[in-house]
């Protein structure tokens, strides 16, 4: 009775093994064999964080030995991001080239979120596909996705009276509020007084109390109330 077990690595290949049990000569025979998986290997395994304005960094190795040269194209999904190579400029794809003598060294890509007045966060694909036409053939077709975590920094307020805003007794003072960023939806900012019994607040076309709600919109986001 023969019995296999196989077990496969992405990245690295795959391995069979097998054994044989004979109950009239109780012996055991082992077997394996090796079986390497043509792969684009990247250092990471999870998404990639970056903040909008900001870079982070990642590898991109072969798993095996090619018999000619492979060109990787590395590829954004959308024009949050851009990506480069050392010592490339920063574009929307760059491509890579490895060699039979330098499949396995790691060629680090650069990924920068890039900055907007909007104040979306998402997620970005980054593809790696071998390029068929400068690629050997054990590696044509082959690709890898990774996401990017773009984190946005524009979800905060502009305030016109950036240190202490000083009125007296039975005076008035007026400061102004806009958004940093153009938001996807309604924002509403309420503004609120300390003491109320001191202090009250008003906005344009409202009625002076303890409290004022100013709401934002995608139109008028950066415009001053």
């Amino acid at each position: 009775m023969t019995f296999t077990l196989t077990q496969a690595m992405v990245d690295n290949g795959g391995f069979v093994m097998a054994w044989r049990w004979n109950v009239f000569n109780p012996q055991r025979i082992i077997y394996g064999r090796w079986f390497p998986v043509t792969a684009i290997v990247l250092s990471r395994s999870t998404a990639l964080p970056v903040a909008e304005g900001s870079s982070a960094t990642y590898t991109v190795k072969l798993s095996t030995p090619p018999t000619g040269s492979v060109k990787v194209r590395v590829s954004r999904g959308n024009g949050a991001i851009t990506v480069n190579k050392a010592g490339g400029t920063a574009a929307a794809s760059q491509d890579l080239t490895f060699s039979t003598s330098t499949w396995n060294t790691a060629q680090t890509i650069t990924v920068t979120a890039v900055q907007d007045d909007n104040v979306v966060s998402g997620d970005v694909t980054v593809s790696h596909t071998t390029v068929n036409a400068d690629t050997s053939a054990e590696y044509d077709n082959k690709s890898r996705n990774l996401t990017v975590n773009v984190a946005d920094d524009d979800g905060e307020m502009v305030v016109s009276q950036s240190q202490t805003l000083t009125v007296g007794e039975g005076s008035s003072g007026t400061y102004n509020v806009k958004l940093k960023g153009q938001p996807a939806s309604d924002v509403v900012v309420r503004v609120s007084s300390g003491d109320d019994g001191a202090v009250s607040v008003n906005k344009t076309g409202g009625t002076a109390g303890a409290s004022q709600d100013l709401t934002f919109t995608n139109s008028n986001w950066n415009t001053n109330q």
